[in-house]
């Protein structure tokens, strides 16, 4: 794997960039492919697309990362399969894939090598395919809709597009909010040593909110089965337009024994 495609990011993990599981919050792997797709997409001299370049991004996450760990993203372009096309990112540490990410995008980023999907599999979807939600369904019991305030300036990048990781820390409070509704606690992981990790993210960009509108986001579970539970959230402005729709599939892990373990009852009774 160290060998696929060619360098496009570098970065380290910071210890103020670590969240309640103590590993780097999946932000920052966001921002980390958004900064080397948009290297990629830059002609020499010119300045970037910005956001603009990743309407459409889907995300895994195989590995912890703690603090200091080195970062280093390399990419390709995906060659054959039904993501043909696709740009992929490897996020890696010490020769091991942390994360992945395949921008389905129709613009060309130049001079990259191509891997067959045969040699990328950690890479392709597995939990949640790459055709997004385009109609948000009818309110349901336990939907849970949070404010997320005003955007301010220094959540757009220099094109005025939502900052690809402001999405996704923004799905992330969402989430938190409804998953702390339905029993999902602080209190309950503390007791029980059981916590959720989102293992597999896609993430499709609506409108591109201006500087001073508030937002809002909507999340809600989607589906359960085994040790695995699908939820979808949906940032907004205060006009009802969609600025994000991030679908996720998470795990729960027993933060003791870094295993998967069942969905808890409490979970299942809120499913609609």
């Amino acid at each position: 794997m160290t060998e696929i495609g060619r360098p496009t990011y570098y970065s380290r993990v910071e210890r103020w960039e670590c969240d309640y599981n103590n590993h780097w919050n999946a932000r920052f792997y966001g921002r980390s492919f958004q900064m080397a797709a948009e290297a990629l997409a830059t002609a020499p001299g010119a300045p970037g697309p910005g956001g603009a370049i990743t309407p459409l991004r889907h995300l895994r996450f195989h590995r912890e990362l703690f603090v200091s760990a080195p970062v280093e993203v390399r990419s390709a372009r995906l060659a054959g399969g039904p993501q043909d096309g696709a740009v992929v990112h490897l996020l890696m540490s010490g020769g091991e894939i942390s994360a992945t990410a395949l921008d389905l995008t129709t613009q060309r980023a130049a001079d990259l090598p191509e891997v067959t999907p045969e040699e990328v599999p950690l890479a392709l979807p597995r939990g949640l395919g790459t055709t997004p939600m385009r109609d948000w369904p009818d309110a349901g019991a336990h939907d849970v809709t949070v404010p997320l305030g005003p955007v301010r300036p220094s959540d757009l990048d220099h094109t005025g597009a939502l900052l690809f990781e402001q999405i996704i820390r923004h799905s992330s409070v969402s989430s938190h909010a409804q998953l702390n509704h339905l029993g999902f606690t602080p209190e309950f992981s503390n007791r029980t040593g059981i916590n959720r990790m989102g293992v597999e993210f896609l993430v499709s960009r609506g409108a591109a909110p201006v500087a001073g509108r508030p937002l809002f986001a909507t999340s809600r579970l989607q589906a359960i089965k085994g040790k695995s539970f699908w939820a979808v959230h949906r940032v907004f402005d205060d006009m009802g337009e969609a600025v994000a729709t991030i679908e996720q599939c998470l795990l729960t892990v027993d933060l003791n024994t870094r295993k998967a373990v069942a969905v808890p009852d409490f979970l299942y009774a809120a499913l609609d």
